[in-house]
């Protein structure tokens, strides 16, 4: 008697919803900041988009959890040896930005936490984008995709510290969340993609 195994499928579902939000989380990012440089409420609306930016950043965390999920315990292992730590930085980051953006929105310290909240999603994209680099046999141009996380998140460290050190002010922190939801946007397909392409090939 003969028996056949089917292999389970592994779920993408995921990983391809996350990218976008994740995108989408960009794009809101970028309209809230240039609304907040043509001086509509800066500091309101430099508190809110922080909070998109964390959203958007705990939906890439969300990217890298799915993969590792949908992935056998051998690859799941692996996988957690290259992207354990962009996961961890992601999550604290998204989950940081989003107390520091809420205790912005009360005008606690909005300038200042704010700066702050930049300076961890810069740290974070830095930190994801040396996870994709990585990897390998992905596409192309969704490798290509993570450049613009790199670049945004190192400008947006700079004008971080620079806004923390009343350089600049909420100018300063309105150009870094602009900068940081072009880079997630650029780069939000292009990641799901990856994480999608990685899923596929280790399952």
């Amino acid at each position: 008697m003969s028996v056949a195994f089917r292999k389970e499928a592994r779920p993408v579902g995921g990983v391809v919803g996350a990218g976008v939000v994740d995108a989408a989380g960009g794009a809101a990012a970028i309209i809230l900041a240039i609304c907040g440089l043509a001086g509509v409420e800066p500091p309101m609306l430099a508190a809110i988009a922080a909070l998109v930016v964390s959203g958007a950043l705990l939906a890439r965390a969300g990217m890298i959890a799915s993969a590792l999920s949908a992935a056998d315990a051998s690859a799941g292992l692996a996988m957690i040896g290259d992207f354990g730590g962009a996961l961890t930085a992601l999550f604290l980051a998204g989950v940081g930005g989003l107390a520091l953006g809420i205790l912005a929105l009360l005008d606690v310290a909005p300038l200042a936490l704010t700066a702050v909240a930049v300076i961890g999603f810069g740290g974070a994209l830095l930190l994801s984008n040396g996870a994709g680099a990585l990897m390998r046999n992905v596409p192309d141009g969704a490798q290509a995709s993570e450049i613009a996380p790199a670049i945004a998140g190192l400008v947006a460290l700079v004008l971080g510290v620079l806004a923390l050190a009343q350089t600049g002010g909420f100018p300063l922190v309105l150009s870094a969340l602009l900068i940081l939801g072009a880079g997630v946007l650029i780069s939000g397909g292009g990641l799901a993609l990856m994480m999608q392409a990685v899923t596929l090939r280790r399952a």
